[in-house]
């Protein structure tokens, strides 16, 4: 009986080997399964376990993408000096009389490899890059014929996905699995537009209640086309253009430039971006003893614009970015929380771009930081809404711009 019983037992062993297969049958060393769907790609391959087959995701060329250690900080050396020193000490790094506001570049890369002998060649190649895992929205996209990308512009503390496809001579592609790495959380957000100095964002900061300020809505530059000049130049180029329209989605141009003195160049009704964007004029008056209350009809007028969340992003900015541009973007991110050694970061930050020379915190604070400073409010951003409020500034446009960029 025990005899009937083992032999039963070796009976169906030898039934569950040959239904899962044994020996060089059991493995599976088929050199074309799909790296996307795990599927043979070979139509003629002969391996039992390939019955399968890949519908349309034959790969002719595996990838390696590059490895990113560490955080993305896209700030120059002398860029992250600075950050790294206190605010006051600017002069040791930029005095505004170069072009040094450009941010670094993140260079991506890879290797490719043919699959077999008969693949197609590469024609060229697209790379994706957003802060969404299945790149679903956000999108940047470089072509190329190179392995290699050069990258600006990235959002900081934010988490990116990038891909690459290769598009072949005969029409087919081939694609890379997704890799990730992550940006610095380090303030402020520079930005490279061809033909502009002095651009940034002015989200990214953290306010006194711990949160961020939404970045990708509100940025700060110098001029588009030349000042005072008798025509029209867009200094610009159209690659500039291409990143304020394609990559940060300018859809609002607020020019601060004078129009009584033609400082803004003949520019009517017409933005240097296209007729796409909106572009409003609000001259504000350079040499007012205090910017705020010399120009506080214009200023509420800044503040109507930026509470309509139809208008963003925006781009706003005067002649080289950097007082009248300064006075908007202290009052803006003071608002929404940030502390005032941030907003004094920020604006000196400018001496990092080509603005004819330097600037220090001390003109501003005689000019109108002591003046809001004097207003009621247990915060600065307190005072700082006051102070608006006492000058003109509707206070259901103050809220607006809270919700929109707090």
């Amino acid at each position: 009986m025990k005899k009937l019983q083992l032999l039963s037992i070796l009976l169906a062993l030898c039934l569950l080997f040959s239904l899962v297969g044994c020996g060089e049958e059991s493995k599976h060393e088929c050199k074309h399964v799909c790296e996307i769907c795990s599927l043979c790609q070979d139509e003629n391959c002969q391996n039992k376990v390939c019955e399968k087959k890949c519908k349309g995701h034959r790969q002719d060329y595996s990838f390696s993408l590059s490895t990113i250690d560490g955080e993305v900080d896209q700030h120059t050396a002398l860029q992250k000096s600075y950050l790294a020193d206190a605010y006051t000490s600017i002069a040791k790094y930029a005095n505004g009389q170069n072009e040094r506001s450009i941010p670094e570049a993140l260079s991506l890369s890879w290797t490719v490899q043919a699959t077999d002998d008969n693949s197609s060649p590469i024609s060229y190649y697209t790379v994706k890059v957003s802060p969404v895992a299945d790149f679903s929205e956000n999108v940047w996209t470089y072509t190329c014929t190179e392995t290699t990308v050069s990258v600006y512009n990235l959002m900081v503390g934010y988490d990116y996905y990038w891909q690459v496809e290769a598009t072949l001579e005969n029409g087919n592609t081939s694609t890379s699995t997704v890799s990730a790495f992550k940006t610095a959380a380090t303030c402020p957000r520079m930005i490279f537009v061809e033909g502009v100095t002095n651009v940034r964002d002015m989200g990214g900061w953290q306010t006194e209640s711990g949160k961020t300020v939404k970045q990708g809505l509100l940025f700060r530059c110098g001029r588009l086309n030349k000042s005072s000049s008798s025509e029209i130049k867009v200094e610009i180029t159209e690659n500039g253009k291409k990143t304020m329209l394609d990559m940060l989605k300018i859809k609002t141009e607020i020019d601060l430039r004078m129009v009584s003195n033609n400082e803004v160049g003949g520019l009517t009704s017409t933005s240097p971006l296209g007729d796409g964007v909106q572009y409003a004029q609000c001259p504000m008056d350079y040499t007012a003893s205090n910017l705020l209350t010399g120009n506080k009809q214009k200023i509420a007028t800044i503040f109507g614009i930026l509470s309509n969340e139809n208008n963003y992003p925006v781009i706003y900015h005067c002649n080289i970015g950097t007082d009248r541009t300064g006075i908007i973007s202290f009052l803006v991110d003071g608002l929404l929380g940030v502390s005032e050694e941030d907003l004094y970061r920020d604006y000196l930050m400018s001496n990092f771009g080509n603005i004819g020379g330097s600037r220090n915190v001390s003109s501003i604070q005689s000019n109108y930081v002591n003046y809001i400073k004097s207003f009621d409010g247990d915060t600065l951003s307190q005072k700082i809404y006051n102070c608006l409020v006492a000058n003109d500034v509707p206070a259901d446009y103050l809220d607006a711009v809270i919700e929109i960029l707090g």
